[in-house]
Order: C-alpha cells, then structure tokens, then sequence
C-alpha cells in the first residue's frame, strides 16, 4: 500500500464495488431488497486480483474513465463468474448484498447472474451514451465477456461430467485444466480490453503471462485445500496427479486404492488425501514457481513495479488462501522438494 500505483488502482477498485452496489440496486428497485455494503468488501484483501487487474490495465496507456469503465466491467465478470461458481461448487460466496428473507443460496446466485449480466447491459448502454464506445462496441462488449468467460465453463461442464483424472499428469493439469479453469480468467480482463481494440496486443499479451501465472498458481493452491474433495468426486486435482504418477509408491498406491473403491467401505477422502504428503508439497513448490515468474513478468511490463512490492502480492495472495510462505517452503525443502 506504499507503492502509490498499487494505492491508486485499490481506491479505482473500491469505488468500482460502491458504484456496481449502487447499479445493482438501482437495476433491482423494488423487486428485491438490499442491504448496503459493509467495509469487509471493501476491503484490500477481497479485492487483490481486482485490484491487480486495474494496475494491468493502467499499464495499457487507457485514458482514466476507460479505466473505471473496464474496472466496472470486471466487476460483472467477477458477479457472473462467482454466481456460477457457487452453484457449480454447491457454495456461497456473496458479491451482491441482497436482503432476501431466509438463508437459502440457490436463488441469490441466480439472481446474481441476472443482476450482473443486467448492470453489464447497461453499462454498455451508457458506455454509448457518454462517446466512450460506439454502438457496434457497446454490442460487442456483451459478446466478447461470453466469449472470454466460456473456456473456463467448459472445464467445469467436463468436471461435472466426470472426465476421468488418471490420464493427466501434472503437467498437463497445469497447461490444460488449470490453464482453462483459472488460467483464462486472469487473463479475461485484458484480453476483453484488447478485443474491443484499440491497446497494443504485445504489451496485453506480456502482462497476460504474468496474470495467467498468478492464477495458475492460486489454483494449485486450491488443488490442495480440495484434495480430499476432489478425490471424493474424482476430479482433476494437481496433487492427486503428482500423487499417481509420482515415484512415491505409497501415495501412488493410496490414491488409486481411493479411487477405485470410494463407493464402498474403504478408508475416508479426508484420510487418503492426509498421506499424500509429498505429493502437496509438490504442488506447492510448483505454485511457488508460477509465483516467482509472474514476479519477474510483472516487474519487467509493470512500469514502477519493485521485486519487494511484487513479492509482497505474492506474500498477501497466500495468506488471503490460507498459506503461510515460510512454513510450507520449508516442509517442502526437508522433505528434498526443490522449490
């Protein structure tokens, strides 16, 4: 928060989400309530990779009000996104407060999806109405956030229909699934900027590389905490794939015992996923990688980007996904994991 870049980019977020709570209820009127925002969305630590992709975005030479324009764009993206999420994840993480009687979930994320594919109608709208987009580019915003977002429903759409994990090696659950699932979504917001034109597609394509590790990085992180969820539901998980092709015969054996008789009575997922001890550490050493070149990526295209300010992002994503750097770092290197 010393770094002014990063300080200015967070005060275009935090007004991004005021100014999309306030579209929103504005959108709803009377048919819904809703509750103000409190400051824990506000807050730096909910708004990291938003506050990321505004920073990228600057970086692109926009004018300020095209900034906030797409800042608010991906604002959308991020309701429709996490709207999906919760009913592909069967969760809840809430981005619209709506007062809604009762503590049920399904409908506040459909009505999410609704609200915010409605504010993105009207923002292209008033997008035109201002000159800050012509009409044929108010019609393409809508169509080119579909496009962007759909890979990554495509890989849930597969998750869901239960494509088997054991063909995948780490390495390709990086490049593919990880890629498709995560991957694309931290590119999505420079990659819709660069869509509707006008921005050099070097440069976006340059800051993409270190957004694109960011998230790949983040979801093998996820790929951890979910180990035993994803052994449950035979998903593709990272570590379960260092786990079955690692040279490790315990943790390779273990998996495989799980996934072949996890309809019967054998051991729990939670119980399998603890022996796979190396097979974590793995991934996270490979998270710690992506990390590092998204790094060196963004110091080199991020004018006035330090490696402290960098290596504190990294620092704070972690902690904000449960991950205390040193500690892990260091199980992983007793146990000769290079990291």
């Amino acid at each position: 928060m010393n770094w002014v870049d990063w300080r200015e980019s967070y005060e275009v977020q935090r007004a991004t989400v005021q100014d999309f709570h306030a579209r929103c209820a504005n959108s709803l009127g009377a048919s819904c309530g809703f509750r103000p925002p409190d400051d824990q969305g506000l807050r730096v630590e909910r708004n990291l990779f938003s506050t990321l992709f505004v920073l990228a975005t600057k970086t692109l030479g926009l004018p300020e009000r095209a900034v906030r324009f797409y800042a608010m764009v991906n604002q959308c993206m991020r309701a429709l996104v996490t709207g999906c999420d919760n009913l592909l994840d069967d969760e809840f993480k809430e981005v619209i407060p709506f007062d809604l009687p009762g503590d049920g979930t399904k409908f506040r994320s459909v009505l999410t999806i609704m609200t915010a594919d409605r504010v993105l109608f009207e923002l292209a709208l008033d997008a035109f109405e201002e000159r800050l987009v012509s009409a044929d580019h108010a019609k393409k915003l809508a169509r080119k956030v579909l496009d962007v977002l759909m890979p990554s429903g495509i890989e849930e759409h597969e998750e869901e229909a239960g494509k088997a994990i054991r063909i995948y090696t780490p390495a390709e659950v990086s490049a593919d699934i990880h890629y498709r699932k995560t991957g694309l979504l931290f590119e999505a917001p420079l990659t819709l900027i660069q869509e509707m034109g006008g921005v050099d597609p070097g440069r976006c394509k340059r800051v993409n590389d270190a957004l694109c590790r960011v998230g790949l990085a983040c979801q093998a992180l996820d790929d951890i905490k979910d180990t035993a969820r994803d052994l449950e539901r035979a998903q593709c998980n990272m570590v379960i794939s260092y786990a079955l092709h690692g040279d490790v015969a315990e943790e390779r054996d273990a998996a495989a015992a799980f996934l072949e008789g996890r309809e019967g009575a054998g051991p729990s997922a939670d119980c399998a996923a603890s022996e796979l001890t190396t097979a974590r550490s793995r991934t996270f050493a490979h998270a710690l990688r992506l990390f590092g070149q998204a790094e060196r990526l963004l110091c080199a295209n991020v004018p006035g980007l330090e490696p402290i300010h960098a290596t504190a992002l990294t620092h704070v994503i972690m902690g904000t996904l449960g991950f205390e750097l040193e500690t892990t770092q260091r199980r992983a290197e007793e146990q000769g994991i290079l990291v």
